[in-house]
């Protein structure tokens, strides 16, 4: 393993033309030497939902969609507006489980809508909280004065 990006290349690769298996070594790899990056953690997780291991690639990301509540609790806030951070996360975790209750929506909403559409509708929710957040946050003008 030298370089991440073309590791994860390498997985992404193998995933489209179904080797799961040596895709997840590969992504298992990258998660034992670069265990601060999540994009290995992100795409094990997708994988395996592939393979319909959703347990295992539920608990994969959900590990970092529990970090972010997590670090507004103990650490302190570096801007005001830092409870969007929190909207962003549940809006996450919604659209997960619409994801994983895709076929019991659909039958439950009369085949109207599928939880794989409220999926993309919850998920479109975080960046428009994020936007949010930097409308909110104030913007200060610097001037620049150039003396000729």
């Amino acid at each position: 393993m030298v370089n991440l990006d073309l590791s994860l290349y390498r997985a992404k690769v193998l995933a489209r033309n179904f080797r799961y298996k040596d895709a997840e070594k590969i992504l298992e790899k990258c998660i034992a030497y670069w265990p601060e990056d999540g994009r290995p953690y992100m795409a094990l997780g997708k994988i395996l939902s592939k393979q319909s291991k959703l347990a295992e690639g539920f608990s994969m990301t959900l590990n970092h969609m529990l970090a972010i509540p997590l670090m507004f609790i103990l650490l302190p806030p570096m801007y005001t507006h830092s409870t969007y951070w929190l909207w962003v996360a549940g809006f996450y975790l919604l659209a997960k489980v619409e994801e994983a209750a895709d076929k019991p929506i659909y039958s439950w909403t009369h085949h109207i809508i599928s939880g794989h559409s409220l999926k993309h509708l919850y998920a479109a929710m975080v960046p428009v909280f994020l936007t949010l957040v930097l409308v909110k946050k104030p913007f200060k003008l610097r001037y620049i004065l150039i003396y000729i």
